[in-house]
């Protein structure tokens, strides 16, 4: 599992002082490239490859929108490959460790030569 540290910034919410939709999709997705980073899988890897994964879909849970100033932790995991798609987990946490966002997430690995879906 990787997990990132974060703290809600004023610009990163809205007149109601929370973070929308937008706000808490960019925490995951900045959450997923850390990951690959962190396992020397990221954006220069893929680009050398020509390979990259493209994101299929969504399935997110909001149980509360995080607010200004509020510390928070976003964490995610793969948990299966099948032919050409990744299927990776995410969550963001309260500063007490609460589940206040759930996601689930759909990738399909492509072969930027050939513009197909390949294996990863």
């Amino acid at each position: 599992m990787f997990e990132m540290k974060r703290t809600v910034t004023y610009s990163q919410v809205g007149s109601n002082i929370t973070m929308d939709m937008a706000g808490i999709v960019n925490y995951l997705q900045d959450c997923t490239l850390a990951h690959s980073e962190s396992v020397g899988k990221g954006v220069e890897y893929v680009a050398e490859n020509k390979k990259a994964w493209f994101l299929s879909s969504w399935q997110i849970e909001v149980k509360r929108f995080p607010g200004y100033e509020e510390n928070v932790t976003v964490r995610t995991w793969a948990h299966d490959f099948k032919g050409m798609y990744g299927y990776r987990n995410l969550d963001i946490l309260d500063g007490k460790g609460t589940p206040i966002v759930y996601a689930n997430s759909i990738w399909i690995f492509m072969d930027l030569e050939k513009m197909l879906p390949a294996k990863p």
